[in-house]
């Protein structure tokens, strides 16, 4: 059955989501390659020795998602059954698409990652459905190997299964503006979403978690998170309109 929830904040989301400004407390954590973002610093050195695919690590607080992002430079595909070590493994790796720059620096960088019983990869972004979980936490971040980005997550939904980067001309103002309209129909329609973030616009940077409702076959839950910290201030694009 449909759901139609709204969580409020402060206003000091809303200014933060406009200034770029903000950052939370972590918890601890343990990575699945013997790394954690928890201690503030990961070892891309150590991870492109096993991977020289591995461009970014993921660490949200209150789940287990404490991994690394890969990106293939052959297949969009080839990390849904290997691992960040590139072995056949039926749990993957999280990765993103060949159309995203690894730089982060785009509309909207989609990170893939599977969902299953076992509670392996992005599984625990279900937690993100609940009300009070979705409250009470929603910083994500991004470390790269010179940069540290803080992202707070702002809806939850549910669609059908489908590249959204194929989906979208996320390369021009129109497709991003197409996108953003359409992302908070269905977010208001069946989702969980905070009060403040219909002030998103082409020019903010997006972080957008997807991976499949095993309960609910052709579906897809997808989580779209707002940059709010740029460490190294590296973030930037031209916008076309």
């Amino acid at each position: 059955m449909k759901r139609r929830k709204v969580v409020c904040i402060a206003m000091a989301f809303v200014q933060s989501l406009l200034l770029l400004a903000g950052c939370g407390n972590r918890e601890n954590e343990t990575g699945i390659t013997g790394q954690s973002a928890v201690n503030g610093h990961i070892d891309f050195d150590v991870l492109n020795e096993q991977n020289e695919e591995i461009f970014a690590w993921i660490y949200v607080p209150g789940t287990n998602i404490d991994m690394p992002i890969a990106q293939s430079a052959v297949q969009d595909g080839f990390y849904e059954d290997h691992n960040w070590k590139k072995e056949d493994d039926e749990n993957g790796c999280a990765y993103t698409e060949m159309a995203n720059l690894i730089n982060m620096c785009d509309f909207n960088t989609v990170v893939h990652g599977k969902s299953n019983e076992a509670e392996t990869m992005f599984s625990e972004l279900h937690k993100f459905s609940d009300e009070e979980f979705f409250e009470k936490n929603g910083q994500v971040y991004v470390y790269l190997p010179d940069n540290v980005l803080t992202y707070q997550v702002v809806a939850v939904h549910n669609e059908d299964k489908c590249s959204i980067i194929k989906e979208y001309n996320l390369t021009s103002y129109e497709g991003c503006e197409s996108y953003i309209h359409d992302l908070k129909e269905k977010a208001v329609q069946t989702g969980v979403y905070r009060e403040g973030w219909e002030k998103l616009t082409p020019r903010h940077f997006l972080l957008t978690l997807v991976m499949e409702c095993p309960e609910e076959e052709g579906t897809q839950e997808v989580i779209t998170a707002v940059l709010v910290q740029d460490a190294a201030k590296k973030i930037d694009r031209v916008i076309y309109k």
